[in-house]
């Protein structure tokens, strides 16, 4: 009688948890796979590698904290970088999930927000880099949201029909030293770090770009940057960029906007702090 009083709801429960182990066993193969592929350069996560065991050990505890999100491509750069620098995996773990619980990382946040960042991201480009955007729309195949699902994206990207995290915060396409620069400037800045960041990359290879075909601009955009790429350069680009003007860019999310001006204003009073600094020595 128990059992008859019960069964239907033991069948769903017990239905629950198959699919709950199911993702975490999933989660944990892709976990397996994706450790062996973080910065193979370095040398350092790899099987026999002084962070392997940190880096899978983290991963899988945020799949136990967060079940319903479990482990998603990209998520493994974000906490290599973060074991590297901190070299704490309780600190690295703690960082991580603060990163990931960001309204901007946050996936059904995001989903909703994605044709109106597509919209801001736009006019940006067309305000600082005219020229680059106007060849980008010439291309026949090329679409500003094609800029999104390279690893050059500031936020995420859409993978098949469901879609996906795949934040690595530059981690897959910049040299280590470039890439910690723009990690600083992200923690200073917030998102709005990242939009300048991926404009100030794009003017640096301007004339690179323009001189592309869409096959050239594909091959360029979702594979690494140049090695040699000076962190000093990214950011003195990026700074450039500090007097767009709002009224230029107009961007269609509110919460864009704020974040630019915020942007915008720390960049304007480093710059003066550097002006005045300069004067005093």
């Amino acid at each position: 009688l128990w059992f008859i009083t019960f069964g239907q709801v033991l069948n769903e429960v017990a239905t629950i948890i198959e699919t709950k182990l199911f993702r975490r066993d999933t989660s944990l193969q892709i976990i397996r796979l994706d450790i062996s592929r973080t910065f193979p350069q370095l040398g350092l996560f790899q099987a026999d590698g002084p962070y392997h065991r940190d880096l899978h050990d983290l991963l899988a505890a945020y799949v136990s904290f967060q079940p319903s999100v479990g482990y998603l491509q990209g998520m493994s750069f974000i906490a290599a970088i973060l074991l590297l620098v901190m070299d704490d995996i309780l600190a690295a773990f703690i960082a991580f999930v603060s990163i990931l619980n960001r309204d901007s990382f946050h996936i059904s946040v995001f989903f909703c927000q994605f044709t109106a960042y597509f919209s801001a991201f736009d006019r940006l480009l067309e305000t600082c880099l005219p020229r680059l955007h106007a060849h980008f729309l010439a291309l026949p195949t090329f679409s500003i949201q094609y800029l999104f699902q390279c690893d050059l994206s500031p936020i995420l990207a859409i993978h098949t029909c469901h879609f996906a995290f795949h934040f690595p915060v530059y981690s897959r396409s910049l040299p280590l030293e470039a890439n910690l620069r723009v990690w600083d400037l992200f923690f200073r800045d917030g998102e709005s770090a990242l939009i300048l960041a991926a404009l100030g990359i794009m003017r640096m290879y301007e004339e690179k770009l323009l001189a592309s075909d869409f096959d050239q601009l594909a091959s360029f955009l979702t594979g690494p940057m140049p090695a040699d790429m000076c962190p000093e350069e990214l950011v003195s680009c990026r700074t450039s960029l500090l007097f767009i003007t709002l009224s230029e860019v107009c961007p269609a999310n509110p919460k864009w906007r704020i974040s630019i001006s915020n942007c915008q204003t720390q960049l304007r009073n480093n710059h003066l702090n550097c002006l005045l600094l300069g004067e005093l020595l």
